[in-house]
């Protein structure tokens, strides 16, 4: 009985010692920890669960848009979700009265020169440089330089877009500008983008705005949902309501249990710790985290390849070359090619490589002290070399 009694009273021991310990390590983080306007714990730039729906940060951030739209970088676009609204100009970026970054305007059917038009997100668009340092005008400064006849290098490439709006972006409005070739840069983290529709509840870089999303049928043919896309004004009154929402169940980055308290919820640490174990709530530009959806099989998987598949095909019965420049988006990859390791999605690399003509725009970043700036963007001299080994890609390539 003694033993017992010794075994008892060292396990309540242990309980309270552990209890404190929890206490005081809660209270040490608490000091860390930070509400959102929709009531959301943040343990610095990380979201703790239970979340909340961001129904007032929408608000928020949707306000000075609602109010005087003229403003904006962006404009709302029925089939993409947004675009680059025409005319618009800072100190850093153009954009022409065709919605396309550039300083002048382009004819529908050019004579003399051959056209590329390139889409894709930030890094295609040249987010944080001016028009002149985006990696599309090196290519084409490149190949004039080079060629006995004219280039002329059309960039739709707008901010923050999914493969599926740069898909659409052609399909919509690039192909009537008959471009003899098409390039799109692939960025793999845009591959979790194909599966979100509301931007609110993506990890990375989101404005307040929804997209189109494409949905694989069993047959392998691609839907498209949310077009008409959501005006702007409905965005927040929609994810009020979102659980009940006929597009929640398409929307890959809402899961009911991670919006419902739990007990270790109460502590801090207890819930940090149960996202760390589960690799989810801490958001954060983790390899683990950024390609948490992009696996051989996985839906994000298939419906890049799919719609990859149909562009091209679209592309080759235009008599339009289709060509991908892989983009390096983060400098975690950088570190993975520098130290020559596979990147995690080489296995898509290798499948399009069969099929078409990939070039690489991540080797020319490892030369450089400092390609990527603050923001996680390309510097000025990061373009560069990306739009001059473009170029060298393409030389072989062209007529």
């Amino acid at each position: 009985m003694a033993f017992i009694g010794r075994i008892t009273r060292l396990l309540l021991f242990t309980l309270v010692s552990v209890a404190i310990t929890v206490v005081i390590v809660d209270l040490f983080l608490g000091a860390s920890v930070r509400l959102d306007a929709d009531g959301t714990r943040f343990f610095g730039n990380a979201p703790l669960r239970p979340y909340t729906l961001p129904v007032a940060r929408v608000r928020l951030q949707l306000a000075p848009f609602l109010a005087d739209a003229s403003q904006a970088s962006v404009v709302y676009d029925a089939v993409l979700g947004w675009s680059f609204r025409p005319n618009f100009q800072n100190d850093l970026m153009t954009i022409n009265a065709q919605g396309i970054r550039a300083d002048k305007e382009f004819a529908l059917q050019p004579e003399g020169t051959f056209r590329i038009a390139v889409f894709g997100d930030s890094f295609t668009a040249g987010d944080d440089v001016s028009n002149a340092q985006t990696w599309a005008h090196h290519l084409e400064e490149t190949l004039n330089q080079r060629l006995s006849y004219r280039v002329e290098v059309l960039n739709f490439g707008v901010s923050a877009y999914g493969a599926d709006q740069a898909y659409l972006r052609w399909r919509e409005y690039g192909q009537s500008f008959k471009p003899d070739m098409v390039i799109w840069g692939f960025q793999a983290e845009n591959a979790q983008r194909n599966l979100n529709i509301f931007r609110p509840l993506y990890p990375y870089n989101t404005p307040p705005l929804s997209k189109p999303r494409f949905v694989l049928n069993d047959d392998a043919s691609l839907s498209l949902i949310n077009v008409p896309v959501l005006p702007p004004d409905t965005v927040a009154d929609v994810l009020a309501q979102f659980p009940n929402h006929p597009l929640a169940p398409y929307e890959g980055f809402y899961s009911p249990e991670d919006f419902s308290p739990q007990w270790w919820n109460e502590s801090i640490f207890a819930t940090l710790l149960m996202d760390v174990i589960e690799r989810k709530g801490i958001v954060g530009y983790s390899e683990a985290n950024v390609f948490s959806k992009l696996s051989p099989q996985s839906e994000a998987t298939q419906l890049m390849k799919a719609m990859v598949t149909q562009w091209s095909e679209e592309l080759e019965a235009q008599g339009t070359a289709f060509v991908m420049v892989e983009l390096v988006g983060y400098e975690f990859l950088l570190e993975r090619r520098r130290t020559n390791q596979a990147m995690p999605y080489e296995f898509l690399l290798e499948e399009w490589r069969t099929r078409y003509t990939l070039l690489d725009g991540v080797t020319p970043l490892l030369t450089l002290d400092a390609p990527f700036n603050a923001t996680g963007h390309y510097t000025p001299e990061g373009y560069r070399a990306v739009g001059q080994s473009v170029a060298e890609g393409l030389l072989p390539l062209l007529p």
